[in-house]
């Protein structure tokens, strides 16, 4: 068993910091401090704390058409980055062509004779704003979408949405 020693100098009487000893009885630790050159004031029996596993309890299993893990949720996040890189492709090809096109104007009024102020930029630009707007709108969900399974992972202890994790 452990106790807690309390005791004083042997000598001085001083008080010393109390002593943690292990020993069969309290007779057994008050011999321990002696052997020490203090003299006992106390003794206190400390019992073992009686600890349960701290394994946490299992994730509960799905229920029928609940998906584990935030599988939906995941495939979403996937979708969502896969959607903006296309977007960005196809804007990126729209920009092209709208250059493109701003250039065959300007050929086709020269060749007619016609004097024509065409500006491309503001189309250009337009252009420019919208896809990245569009692509950073998509990239935002998906990262809220990827934020929420992390956030509610911790908060509910791994359990999958909309069920309750198990009590400690």
């Amino acid at each position: 068993m452990r106790y807690w020693v309390y005791v004083v100098d042997g000598v001085s009487r001083e008080p010393r910091e109390p002593l943690f000893v292990e020993a069969a009885s309290e007779e057994d630790a008050r011999a321990q401090a002696k052997e020490l050159g203090m003299a006992v004031v106390e003794i206190e029996a400390v019992e073992p704390k009686v600890t349960t596993p701290s394994t946490p309890a299992p994730a509960p299993a799905p229920q029928d058409g609940q998906a584990s893990d935030h599988s939906v949720a995941r495939v979403l996040v996937t979708v969502f980055r896969v959607l903006a890189v296309v977007i960005e492709v196809l804007y990126i090809v729209l920009f092209g062509m709208t250059l493109q096109a701003v250039s065959q104007a300007k050929e086709m009024a020269e060749r007619m004779g016609v004097q024509v102020e065409l500006s491309g930029g503001a189309a250009l630009v337009r252009i420019a704003v919208k896809g990245v707007l569009v692509v950073a709108a998509l990239l935002a969900v998906a990262e809220l979408l990827r934020l929420g399974m992390a956030i509610e992972r911790n908060t509910r202890g791994g359990a999958a949405l909309g069920q309750e994790r198990a009590p400690r």
